[in-house]
């Protein structure tokens, strides 16, 4: 193919634009003797991918016809664009942008940078098809001007005696046999960044995160682009000098006897006259000090390494290097373990060996050099990937500390790495120091300033007076995060980061007293942080805070911690867990904070009280009612027994429980009692406009709903609801609890005014939980029972749908509210004749609330009822009988509080509505 000077980039859902333009090129074409090339050219059966590329490399001016289907054009987006513009900044090609239709062109970065405006500030084919034509005639006539002075030079560059083979390239970079795995989006990166003006990159990470391997994978791979590439340490200014006196050496600029300040003036001269180099400065200490070394070199291209994670305002691309993703960690591993080639894809090892090496990838943070020692070890010792996870679980320092006898290339561990960068901390300033022993014993991610800022007073005198102060803490966080031992994100929530090996070569180097310490200022800081009431109103804190309580549990455990502060933190953050039904996880710190409390000292143990009664709550929610009262019955008499006034809401507190236990129970006569004896306590203590009073009311307006008292219970719900919105806003999560059993339960709430309760009861709800909780799926539940009352089937039967999803995912599976809606769309099932879908729900209901209330439960009977009308109905009558017998005997042993069951055959009660009271 002739080598072409022009190159048109065009969309092709613009042929008829194009064919415009063409029709000028072409006569300038003929007229220069030069091709104009674009796709028409590309034969049948070729690459046309690397026609295209050729053609770029090789022309001397690109036409860019702008369309919005030019702009939309991933191709032209991704591909052609950026390597024109690279070769426009190069100086090594002209760009005519023609705009030719109205579009989006004013967005575009580049073009602005180009300062491209429309001709007459109208696009070419805005005017006459004479103006049209006079316009691309002058484009024409400008690119034949470039052509004609790009002429002498390509026939001086194909004269007689002029070799067209580049020389061989110079360069002293080091020589490594070590496996190189991974990082091929940081090598494109840093191609495009390198050959695009000013060609300045900088590689920045924490150590052994790969950045001088990666440096020394790009010049290998680029060797043939660059007349030289030259390499030199940077870590101190003597080390640049010695560095840039060898660069000298190497072009034969000096004599041994040199003076080295000449040698580097020689060396800088050299590169300042000569175009086409690379220069790579290695462990870059002080960007600063770099930049007096390379900035006297002209315009070749630089690159630079360092742990420093800002650029100072340098002109340089910064392109900062984080772990490898789980995957690149696998390959890395399994190549260097020799359980795959060197070309293998991970896809290639067996599948125990991919799950293995991901896992131990993902337990060591994703860092190459920690991989790389664990590839070499299961070369090594004869092991596997399996067997390697099993040790390292077991024996993790070890293991990091693990040098072979094959691993000369990579002269420190993963331990002196880390350490050595420590103790430069450590000099510079113990505060710093302080800061990461702390990281140490937090979660490793996303650790909020804020635990610092309200913990300060248990950080020590040094860290905590530091952390008490703005400016202070602005300094010793950013010392720590400039050599990237920490992450920090400014940006609000502002958090912290640290490497997870970071952290256990940290904690390696305390001993047990030391470490000892440093968990228990982490625990006790947290404790600081963590909200203790009004949760819905910080959510979002909680929810940044609940990694570093796991953390913290976890060492509480194995450090069997048991001061006060440590129960404190997990009763609050169980509180906060119960909130959004993590319930497994609840107990776990509810059982933990209550084991601590049970060994403090003190006659009153107002403490475990409130762990009791977490834990009632806890058990009361999901359904284990005999468990829950056995707790609310020893709390309460706990509290029975402290005389001091400023505990009387604690005892209401407990009355409350109760009672809602007993509601869920369907024992309503002692649940109203527990109510009527727990409000004008508290009335006593907070006033009557208090919330808290106000909640309790509503509790008994939702049990008045449930026995058919409508009138009492819709005066205590609004009052309710009035008061609650006066104290604690409208979007308290109480008041759309409140507004959804109002509409839901409460019978004289008309059809039409109870969907728009629901509507905004649910526009609360999905505000504050989202859109997967228990309390979302008990609204779809009220608009389920809504919409199949009024004859709505096809809406309610997608309600009770989604509600059925959302407790699948969201309750332990024998929950109660679980058995309260696939009883209700069982009785959909059957009313609409689907009787297969029904009884298979019906027996389900049965087997849940045989599991929670037993086998002689009023609301059994009620569902017995039912199944037996469906069988009487499918023709299964002696089937039907027995069931009858069965719930005519449940009926004659009910309790005497509780004549007609567990809950109102119209109105099934929900299970642990209220939003529990915090420690």
């Amino acid at each position: 193919m002739k080598s072409p000077s022009i190159f048109l980039s065009y969309s092709h859902k613009d042929e008829d634009e194009k064919e415009a333009l063409v029709t000028q090129l072409r006569v300038l074409e003929h007229a220069a003797e030069v091709c104009l090339w674009n796709d028409d050219r590309i034969e049948a059966g070729g690459d046309w991918n690397r026609e295209i590329e050729e053609a770029m490399a090789e022309a001397k001016v690109a036409v860019l016809l702008i369309t919005a289907n030019f702009l939309n054009s991933r191709f032209i987006r991704e591909v052609e664009v950026p390597r024109l513009i690279g070769r426009h900044r190069a100086g090594e090609l002209k760009i005519f942008p023609v705009i030719a239709t109205d579009c989006a062109w004013q967005t575009v970065k580049w073009l602005r940078e180009m300062n491209v405006r429309p001709k007459n500030g109208r696009p070419v084919w805005a005017g006459s098809e004479a103006e049209a034509a006079e316009h691309l005639a002058d484009i024409a006539r400008e690119i034949a001007s470039v052509l004609d002075n790009i002429r002498p030079e390509q026939d001086a560059a194909s004269a007689p005696g002029r070799s067209s083979e580049p020389p061989e390239t110079l360069r002293n970079v080091p020589e490594t046999d070590t496996l190189f795995s991974g990082r091929e989006d940081v090598l494109r990166q840093l191609h495009e960044i390198l050959t695009t003006p000013p060609r300045r990159a900088v590689l920045s990470g924490m150590g052994g995160i790969g950045k001088t391997r990666t440096a020394i994978e790009y010049a290998n791979r680029h060797r043939a682009d660059y007349t030289g590439i030259f390499w030199t340490g940077a870590d101190a200014e003597s080390t640049l000098i010695s560095g840039f006196v060898d660069i000298a050496k190497l072009l034969k600029l000096v004599k041994d006897n040199t003076h080295p300040k000449d040698a580097v003036a020689a060396a800088q001269s050299w590169l300042r006259s000569h175009p086409g180099w690379l220069l790579i400065l290695d462990n870059v200490e002080s960007l600063q000090t770099a930049r007096k070394f390379y900035l006297p070199c002209g315009q070749g291209a630089v690159l630079l390494t360092t742990r420093l994670a800002k650029t100072g305002g340098l002109q340089v691309e910064h392109l900062p290097m984080d772990k490898m993703s789980a995957e690149e960690g696998a390959l890395l591993l399994l190549r260097r373990a020799q359980r795959l080639g060197d070309k293998e894809p991970l896809e290639a090892a067996t599948p125990e060996d991919r799950e293995a090496a991901r896992m131990i990838s993902e337990e060591l943070g994703g860092l190459p050099l920690a991989l790389y020692q664990a590839g070499a070890f299961i070369d090594e010792m004869f092991s596997s990937p399996t067997n390697y996870l099993e040790l390292y679980r077991e024996k993790g320092m070890e293991l990091i500390d693990w040098r072979g006898e094959s691993e000369s290339d990579e002269p420190t561990s993963v331990t002196i790495t880390f350490s050595l960068a420590f103790e430069e901390i450590v000099a510079k300033n113990s505060a710093t120091a302080d800061l990461l022993r702390l990281c140490a014993f937090l979660a490793p991610d996303s650790i909020p300033e804020e635990i610092l800022i309200k913990g300060a007073p248990e950080l020590g005198d040094e860290l905590g007076a530091a952390m008490a102060d703005n400016l202070s803490r602005t300094r010793v966080i950013a010392a720590v995060a400039r050599f990237s031992l920490i992450g920090f994100d400014p940006d609000p929530p502002r958090v912290l980061s640290i490497h997870r090996l970071v952290q256990r070569v940290l904690r390696g180097q305390m001993d047990n007293e030391m470490q000892r310490l440093w968990i228990e200022r982490a625990i006790r800081a947290l404790n600081r942080a963590f909200p203790e009431r009004d949760f819905f109103e910080c959510w979002e804190t909680c929810r940044l805070l609940i990694p570093h309580v796991r953390e913290c549990a976890r060492l509480i455990e194995e450090w069997r911690i048991g001061f006060p502060e440590a129960g404190h933190l997990l009763a609050s953050a169980g509180v906060y867990l119960w909130e959004r039904a993590a319930y497994r996880e609840t107990e776990n710190f509810f059982k933990l904070a209550q084991k601590i409390r049970e060994k403090q000292p003190g006659p009153e143990h107002t403490d475990l009280a409130r762990s009791l009664h977490h834990l009632a709550d806890l058990y009361r929610e999901e359904g284990r009612f005999t468990e829950a009262e056995s707790l609310y019955l020893r709390e309460l008499k706990l509290w029975e027994r402290v005389q001091r006034l400023d505990v009387r809401l604690d005892l209401t507190r407990c009355l409350h429980g109760l009672a809602l236990l007993y509601r869920d129970w369907g024992r309503y006569d002692k649940a109203e009692r527990l109510f009527q004896r727990a409000i004008p306590i508290r009335v006593s203590v907070l006033g009557e406009g208090s919330l808290h009073v106000a909640w309790l009311r509503g509790d008994l307006g939702e049990l008045y709903c449930y026995v058919g008292r409508f009138d009492e219970a819709k005066t205590l719900l609004e009052d309710a609801i009035e008061v609650i919105e006066k104290t604690g806003g409208s979007r308290h999560p109480l008041v759309g609890l409140y507004l959804r059993d109002l509409a839901t339960y409460c019978k004289l709430i008309e059809p039409p005014e109870a969907e728009k309760i629901l509507v905004r009861a649910m526009d609360i709800q999905k505000n504050l939980y989202g859109s997967d909780h228990l309390h979302i799926a008990k609204t779809l539940y009220g608009f389920a029972r809504l919409y199949n009352e009024t004859g709505r089937y096809e809406e309610a039967q997608n309600y009770y749908k989604r509600a059925k999803e959302i407790l699948e995912k969201s309750v332990p599976e024998n929950h109660p509210d679980y058995a309260l809606v696939l009883n209700d769309f069982a009785w959909y099932y059957h009313q609409r004749g689907n009787f297969s879908e029904a009884e298979t729900l019906y027996l389900r209901v049965l087997e849940i609330r045989k599991n929670v209330f037993g086998h002689e439960d009023a609301g059994i009977a009620r569902t017995l009822d039912n199944y037996a009308l469906l069988l009487e109905e499918t023709e299964r009558a002696a089937e039907a009988e027995a069931l009858r017998k069965q719930a005519g005997a449940i009926r004659a042993k009910a309790a005497p509080d509780n004549p007609t069951g567990n809950a109102p055959a119209d109105a099934p009660a929900p299970q642990g509505d209220a939003a529990t009271e915090s420690t």
